[in-house]
């Protein structure tokens, strides 16, 4: 889905709009600079749109899915008919109107984009195993031209400085209990939501407008249906996750004894599910998986204490749910064309 557009689009009417500014003034009261204020425009479910008027252009930023539906746990990729849905409600929320010609040229694509996020969910089986999969990946992921990982609480991002396009990976059912990305309280099926996000793992790919120009993909014209999803395939397989997951020490002897134990036989190489029953087999591996380690798969004899962590990405993908389909809930280019 696309989770993040920021767009400028050709709009005389723009000039209208009296935001204000911020002005930076040298000590001699001399303006250095002067920027417009962001303005508000407001979707679905008082969501919004950071808004910005400059001399015969109109920027627009923000989560299209939010803006669109109340949410983005899941959404459309379709940026063509995103960018024209957005563009046409913000103008409406703002009070202003393109022309005839202006309209022309969003429907054509002449669009210029600043910034799109792409990002798609995994089924991992549970939130450990979501949560399992991001702290072994900040440990021992490596990114092609980004390298190591860096971990911001439970989210690890690659590249977080980079001006041109990064990734990040986190788990969508712990983020929509962080205070600021609450659901609304009035979303439809706000209960199925909150489940279908609970194991999901996220893995986005922010792409700015330096590499947007360099990949010819500066425009909404440039993109194609299926570009986010190449784009975001091409990037996720520069991600190498197999690696050599070991508990630290100090993070060993925090354990209860008898987990330190199974681990240890894990790590052996031993088959540690044959020797307890499922019951306490699952409540160990439950408490490892929180520190990357699932004893569910066998250790190699090569290198005992390899494991193969890209499993998790491997699966299918999430799909939308089918009880989405067809609610307020969900924007379907399709749907809305008809």
């Amino acid at each position: 889905m696309i989770d993040w557009l920021w767009v400028r689009v050709v709009c005389e009417a723009a000039g209208t709009l009296r935001p204000g500014s911020i002005v930076s003034i040298t000590a001699d009261g001399e303006i250095e600079w002067q920027t417009p204020k962001w303005l508000q425009a407001r979707g679905s479910h008082d969501c919004t749109l950071a808004a910005r008027a400059r001399p015969g252009e109109l920027e627009l930023s923000g989560s299209p899915a939010k803006f669109l539906q109340g949410h983005n746990a899941f959404g459309s990729d379709d940026l063509r008919a995103l960018a024209r849905e957005i563009i046409a409600r913000a103008c409406t929320s703002l009070g202003v109107a393109l022309t005839p010609d202006e309209q022309s040229r969003v429907d054509q694509g002449e669009v210029q984009l600043l910034r799109v996020d792409v990002n798609y969910s995994f089924v991992t089986g549970g939130r450990a195993n979501a949560l399992a999969w991001i702290r072994a990946a900040e440990q021992h992921g490596y990114l092609q031209h980004r390298g190591r990982g860096m971990l911001k609480g439970t989210t690890v991002v690659w590249g977080a400085k980079s001006r041109h396009w990064q990734i990040k990976a986190y788990c969508k059912g712990q983020e929509i209990e962080a205070t600021n990305h609450h659901l609304p309280a009035e979303l439809a099926h706000r209960d199925l939501v909150t489940e279908w996000c609970n194991d999901k793992l996220r893995i986005e790919l922010q792409m700015n407008a330096r590499y947007l120009r360099e990949r010819g993909l500066r425009h909404v014209r440039d993109w194609e249906s299926d570009t986010p999803a190449v784009l975001h395939s091409e990037h996720l397989s520069k991600l190498a996750l197999n690696g050599e997951v070991k508990i630290e020490q100090k993070h060993l002897v925090e354990l209860p004894r008898a987990v330190q134990q199974v681990y240890q036989l894990w790590h052996s190489g031993a088959d540690v599910r044959a020797l307890m029953s499922a019951r306490s087999f699952y409540r160990h591996r439950r408490t490892l998986l929180a520190h990357g380690i699932d004893i569910a798969v066998a250790v190699p004899g090569a290198r005992s204490n390899v494991v193969p962590l890209i499993r998790y990405v491997e699966a299918v993908p999430a799909s939308t749910p089918s009880w989405a389909s067809g609610t307020a809930i969900l924007w379907e280019p399709l749907r809305q064309a008809g």
